[in-house]
């Protein structure tokens, strides 16, 4: 069966079995599943990407290691999303206001 034909679905590789492709109404994404969390990652779209090279990635992707991503408190993460340049003023006094009663909320375990 060819990759055009594919019917909607997640189809893995015989040779690769954390590797194959999420087929859709619209389009088909090569992806790789890794990790103790069985993330995806998408390595392209067919026709752009072939099969060779999806998986030449795929094996790249196996061989590469995970990216910690930096783990952030809750007032930092407050923090930068007020510093953001979007908000006007009376926008970000109502958007902190609303943060502290939720945070509040959390934290009393109401929520």
């Amino acid at each position: 069966m060819t990759v055009r034909k594919l019917p909607a679905g997640l189809h893995f590789d015989a040779k690769l079995p954390s590797f194959g492709i999420r087929v859709g109404t619209r389009s088909r994404t090569w992806i790789v599943i890794k990790g103790p969390n069985r993330t995806k990652v998408s390595l392209g779209s067919y026709p752009e990407v072939t099969l060779q090279e999806a998986r030449k990635k795929a094996m790249a992707a196996f061989v590469a290691p995970e990216v910690a991503r930096a783990r952030i408190t809750f007032p930092e993460a407050r923090q930068q999303f007020l510093a953001l340049d979007r908000w006007r003023p009376q926008s970000s006094g109502a958007a902190e206001g609303l943060i502290r009663s939720v945070a509040a909320l959390v934290k009393s375990g109401k929520v």
